[in-house]
This record gives structure tokens, sequence and C-alpha cells, in this order.
């Protein structure tokens, strides 16, 4: 279904509209900017917002000149070379490295919810660390690093787990800190007491989610000002350098985590770094100016 969403914008899906994309917040905002960034030359172009698998997709309006194509919700880490045969650039999130075609960009997540203004300091939250989230089966390994059973060697069945955590339930594992896995997607926090944590925690634990290290938790978490801990992210530039604290396995979690809450002075630049970082790269002006750069260098290179 192709939808008009605005002048020269539009959005095709096979499954959702535009106005239910966990996407949509983020994405106007980026268009705003981009917006008021480009100015006149902004009509000059069509924006296409797509979500979905590329296969899915009805290409037969795209112009290969003008056209912009932000994919979305593809969390396979496909290279979507048929959007980019047909489009002067296609922004793509979930890419498992940049440039692997030429006119193809990488393109951060975003946020879903809003955003707590300001952040509150390191020295201002009442939690030290906080996880809610789905026990998928590529998080089997925090939860095991949560637990008592971190000490022994090898893998724990997850019914062990269960049986020694009702409710999976690890808030113990560290001082003033609220760390549960749910039995289901959105099964957890109400999306006001979600945010609220995230608002309010000196750090948030990032795992991997079903098919992707990528997920929106990175960015909601760096945008509040938390210091975030996650699993190996794709080396992409929202990612490659920045404050985000990447660990190959959750195994020695605790004690990275009690090396960082003793050295308070370290989780203030910590923040710091990061709420600037989230302002430069991947906020909604920051991915204007990207797609703004890459416009101009796409254009200027079709002219000649």
């Amino acid at each position: 279904m192709l939808q008009r969403i605005a002048d020269t914008v539009w959005f095709q899906s096979p499954v959702y509209t535009f106005e239910e994309m966990c996407e949509r917040s983020f994405m106007t905002g980026v268009l705003d900017c981009l917006r008021e960034r480009m100015g006149e030359a902004f009509s000059r172009f069509d924006f296409m917002i797509v979500s979905g698998a590329e296969s899915e997709l009805d290409l037969s309006g795209v112009s290969r000149d003008r056209t912009v194509v932000f994919h979305l919700s593809d969390e396979t880490s496909s290279v979507p070379r048929r959007l980019c045969a047909s489009a002067l650039l296609v922004f793509k999130s979930y890419l498992p490295a940049e440039r692997l075609v030429a006119n193809l960009r990488s393109l951060p997540l975003g946020c879903i919810g809003p955003a707590p203004c300001p952040p509150l300091s390191i020295g201002e939250r009442a939690w030290n660390v906080f996880f809610s989230g789905n026990l998928n089966g590529n998080r089997a390994g925090l939860a095991r690093a949560l637990s008592v059973f971190r000490h022994v060697p090898g893998r724990v069945p997850m019914r062990v787990l269960r049986w020694v955590y009702p409710g999976m339930v690890f808030d113990g594992a560290v001082p003033r800190s609220y760390l549960r896995f749910t039995d289901g997607f959105r099964r957890g926090l109400p999306a006001e007491d979600y945010y609220r944590f995230l608002a309010d925690a000196r750090i948030v634990l990032c795992p991997v989610g079903f098919h992707s290290a990528e997920t929106f938790r990175h960015f909601e978490a760096m945008r509040a000002g938390a210091v975030v801990v996650s699993e190996a992210l794709p080396p992409l530039d929202f990612y490659r350098d920045s404050p985000i604290i990447q660990v190959k396995a959750w195994d020695d979690l605790i004690p990275k985590l009690r090396g960082l809450l003793d050295d308070p002075d370290a989780l203030v630049d910590i923040q710091a770094r990061t709420l600037a970082w989230y302002d430069a790269r991947c906020s909604e002006a920051a991915v204007a100016r990207t797609v703004d750069e890459a416009i101009r260098a796409a254009s200027a290179r079709s002219l000649r």
C-alpha cells in the first residue's frame, strides 16, 4: 500500500500504515529537520519510507534520479540491491556494514518513546542498573550472568534458571537495580514506566534482539543519558568509537558493573560523552544532516 504522508513524502508497507509504525515519530522528526536544512531543494526530491522485506515492495514509480528511500523494519541485515538499483540513495536500518552498495547508507533505528527533558545527572538517578525485556534465546547468556550460576562453567538449562528465579527477577545481582525478563513481546512494563526507568538508571543493559544486535533500546538509553552496556555492535558510523560499552560476552558483566558503579566520576564522563554522541550522530537533526550531505554529493556526481 502506497500512502502519501506529506508533499513529496510517501510511505509503503504491505502490513502497516505510517501511523502504526514504531519509527513514525523519529522519521517525522528527521524529515522535518531535513526540510528545514534543504529549503526549496527538498521539494525537488521524492522521499519514500518503506517497511518490510524488499521483495514485497512496489518500485514501479521510483525515480532513479530523485528518489531517496528510507528502508525500515527489516531486521535480516540484508542488502536491498533492488532498491539501490531503483533510487538515488537508500538509507537502511539493520545493516551489517556500511556502503556494501555505492548508494547505500546505514540508518540509526532512532527512538520510539518520549525524550526526558532535561536528562537527570548520574547522581540524581535512583537506580544503578536497569533491564526489562523478553527472554528470547539470544539473551540466555545475560540471564545466566545475572544469576548465581555465573560462577558455574558451561550452560545452565533455562528450566533451572526459572526454578531458582521465579518470574525471572534478578534485581539482587546489583544493589538498587531493576533486572527482569518477561515471557513474551510487549508483556513487560507499561511504556510510561519503561521510559521512566531509562531516564532514572545510571546504567542500561542492551542485549541483542530476536534477529539483530541493534535495538531501539540502545538509542533510547543514550538519549536518556544512561551509560549503555551492550553486546558487540556492527561497525557502523553511529556505533564505531561511541561511548557505548561493548562486551564480547556477558560472563564478566557483574565485575564490569561493579567497577563502573565504584567510579562515579567515570560514569559522569561517560554520560556526558553519550549525550553528546547521541546529539551529534544519532538524533533526528544529526540524521537529517547526514542525509542532506549524501543527497548533495549524489546529486553532484549525477551532474558530472
